[in-house]
C-alpha cells in the first residue's frame, strides 16, 4: 500500500493530479479545495483503493483528513467518491461538529446523500470522531480497529483497549492477540 508520495504536481482536472515521483507519474483523486498550482511539489498521504477493475489513490494534505476520508468509506453504501465530496466543501473540524450535534441536514447537502444516508454517517462516525480519542491512536491502530471491528466489537469498547496496551514494533498479529485478551477479560 501507498501511505504517502512526495512529488510534482501536474495538474489534470480540479480533482485529479498527477504526482511525478522519482520519474514516475502517479495519478491521485484529491479534493478540488486542495488546489496545488502546477510543477509546486507538495506531499500527500494517501489511501489506495482497489476494486476488482482498478486500483485508485486518493490524497490528502493532512493525516487527519485521510483518517475521515478512510473512515466515511468503511460506511456502507460510501465510495470513495462520495467521501471525497464531504471533504472538499469542508474542513474536518466542522465535518466533526456536525457528527456530534448529530447534523443530518449538514450531510443532506451533499448530492448523493440521503436521509437515511446522513443519519447512518452521524451513527458510525459519532463514537470515532469522540474529540476524547487522540488522532495518533486513530490513525496509528486502524489495521488493529478494523481487525476488532470485523470481529463483532464496538468503536466504544476498542479505542480505550488498544490506549491501554503497548503495540508499538508488534506485528498486526500479535496486536490482535494482546487487544483479545484484554477484550476477554471485560
Amino acid at each position: 500500500m501507498i501511505a504517502a508520495l512526495t512529488g510534482q504536481v501536474e495538474r489534470l482536472t480540479p480533482s485529479i493530479i498527477i504526482l511525478w515521483v522519482n520519474g514516475v507519474g502517479y495519478q491521485v483523486f484529491i479534493p478540488a479545495n486542495l488546489n496545488p498550482s502546477p510543477s509546486q511539489t507538495i506531499t500527500l498521504y494517501t489511501h489506495t483503493h482497489v476494486k476488482e477493475d482498478s486500483i485508485s489513490l486518493y490524497g490528502f494534505d493532512t493525516k487527519e483528513k485521510l483518517f475521515l476520508f478512510t473512515s466515511f468509506i468503511q460506511i456502507s453504501g460510501i465510495g470513495p467518491k462520495l467521501a471525497l465530496a464531504i471533504l472538499e466543501n469542508n474542513k474536518p473540524a466542522v465535518i466533526k461538529q456536525a457528527i456530534q450535534r448529530n447534523d443530518v441536514s449538514f450531510f443532506t447537502r451533499v448530492p448523493g446523500i440521503g436521509k437515511k444516508g446522513a443519519q447512518k454517517i452521524i451513527l458510525e462516525l459519532s463514537s470515532t470522531l469522540s474529540p476524547d480519542i487522540p488522532l495518533s491512536l486513530k490513525t496509528t491502530h486502524q489495521p488493529l480497529v478494523q481487525a476488532l471491528k470485523t470481529l463483532g466489537y464496538k468503536t466504544p469498547e476498542i479505542y480505550p483497549v488498544i490506549s491501554q496496551l503497548d503495540l508499538d514494533n508488534l506485528s498486526l498479529e500479535e496486536q490482535l492477540k494482546q487487544a483479545l485478551k484484554v477484550l476477554a477479560q471485560k
